[in-house]
Parts: structure tokens; C-alpha cells; sequence
């Protein structure tokens, strides 16, 4: 049983892994506007965060420095200041976000039922900084 425990997961990786190497290049055909809200920046986030994490996903690439210049652009096109202070579309993406983010200035502008704009990523992300926080 025990080794069930270990071995799940790391098929999962696994699997992860290879599916991403395997189409990894597809996103250079892809049209940027039928990708998900915030992709071009959440998912360099989490290619950032499985590296720290010692998960070597893909050499650079030109598909992801396409997709790392597109966040930049992205990113520069709304202040710091601005995503603190009123809702905009990057608040679907705060786990996607580089930066430190001021989660007291966030926090307010939850939607009254708790979410950031109804997303669940996003939401899901900030309960879990926050938790991590507040430990």
C-alpha cells in the first residue's frame, strides 16, 4: 500500500511531463485569442514555479519566450498600483503574477462572495497564499 502512495503521484508527474513535451510546440500555431483568460500569464508562472521545484519542463524555447513576452506586455499594460486598487482582467490570473502582491489591498476587492472575479484558480491561490501567510 505504502508503495501505492509513491508510485500514483509519480506517474501523474510523469504523465504531466510527457504530455507537455509532446505539445509544448503547439502553442506556436495557436491563436492567442482562443486561449484561456490569463494564459499568457499564468502559465509561465507555473513553468517558473516547477522550476524552483527542480521539474526540468523544457529548455528555452521560442514558443515560451513568445509566450514570456506576451506576459510582459501583458503585465506592463496594467500598473502595479492599478491591479491593487480597482478589479481587472488580472485578477483571473493572480497565480500567474510575478510579483509580491499586497494581499491587503487584494482582499479588497473580493467579490462579496469571497471570490476574485468569480475565478477559481485565482481564488483558490489567494486562500492558499494567504494561509501560508497567516501559519
Amino acid at each position: 500500500m505504502e508503495f501505492r502512495k509513491f508510485l500514483i503521484p509519480c506517474l501523474y508527474l510523469l504523465t504531466g511531463m510527457s504530455f507537455l513535451q509532446k505539445n509544448l510546440h503547439k502553442l506556436k500555431d495557436e491563436d492567442p485569442e482562443h486561449m484561456p483568460s490569463g494564459f499568457e500569464v499564468r502559465f509561465p508562472r507555473l513553468l517558473e514555479m516547477a522550476k524552483k521545484l527542480g521539474l526540468e519542463i523544457m529548455k528555452d524555447d521560442t514558443v515560451l519566450q513568445d509566450l514570456y513576452a506576451r506576459r510582459e506586455v501583458k503585465l506592463k499594460r496594467i500598473p502595479m498600483e492599478i491591479l491593487h486598487s480597482v478589479p481587472t482582467t488580472l485578477l483571473y490570473s493572480l497565480e500567474g503574477m510575478p510579483h509580491d502582491l499586497d494581499w491587503e489591498k487584494l482582499l479588497k476587492l473580493q467579490h462579496p462572495n469571497g471570490s476574485f472575479l468569480c475565478s477559481t484558480s485565482a481564488t483558490a491561490y489567494a486562500l492558499c497564499r494567504r494561509r501560508m501567510k497567516n501559519a
